[in-house]
């Protein structure tokens, strides 16, 4: 197994380091129902000026596109996938995703990486069926009011559509894989999904 490091190093890094570590002081977790009162709220800035929020789709976008040529997976066919450096590919991805919910900021809850399994998705998949698992990712965050529906319908999108489609299994399962974690590890902990805005004070 040999690995490309000077592409495999900065793709692990992107992917790895947790968005908790780009949030400033002048940051503030809220829940969906939080947002209501950024409304009644005046500041020189909105909601969503904060740099993590779009930041992040690009990190994973080009972490996914950095570690999967670093592997040398550019394949399209499962006989054609190396296994070892698979697996490496899809555990490094769901590591990352996992990396992006914790937060020490607020008790019971986690932070919900939006942008961030939207970009490894977008590079997995091809764009009808991103965009159908991003359309079904936002109606089901205002039809169920909480950004953990969010995961729900991005998975539900991404895997109907792609079976649809008959998109390959070597990038529709990890596709489908990373939006199950966030969703997943909320069910597990009942732990809040937040989004960071910025703090209206």
């Amino acid at each position: 197994m040999t690995f490309a490091w000077e592409t495999l190093a900065p793709g692990l890094f992107l992917l790895l380091f947790p968005t908790i570590g780009m949030l400033s002081r002048q940051v503030q977790l809220r829940t969906w129902e939080s947002f209501q009162s950024l409304h009644s709220v005046k500041t020189r800035k909105p909601w969503w000026w904060v740099a993590a929020l779009w930041i992040d789709p690009v990190r994973a976008m080009l972490g996914v596109y950095l570690l999967r040529g670093s592997l040398g997976l550019e394949v399209v066919y499962w006989s054609q996938v190396s296994q070892m450096e698979y697996g490496v590919f899809v555990g490094a991805m769901l590591i990352g995703v996992m990396a992006q919910l914790y937060s020490q900021r607020e008790e019971g809850g986690m932070l919900a990486p939006l942008g961030y399994v939207v970009g490894m998705v977008a590079l997995l998949v091809p764009w009808p069926v991103g965009i159908a698992g991003l359309v079904m990712a936002i109606t089901s965050v205002f039809a169920f009011r909480q950004f953990g529906a969010f995961f729900m319908g991005g998975l539900l999108g991404v895997a109907l559509l792609g079976a649809l489609l008959r998109i390959e299994l070597v990038w529709l399962l990890p596709a489908v894989g990373v939006c199950a974690v966030p969703l997943i590890a909320n069910l597990v902990t009942g732990r809040t999904m937040e989004l960071p805005t910025r703090d209206p004070s």
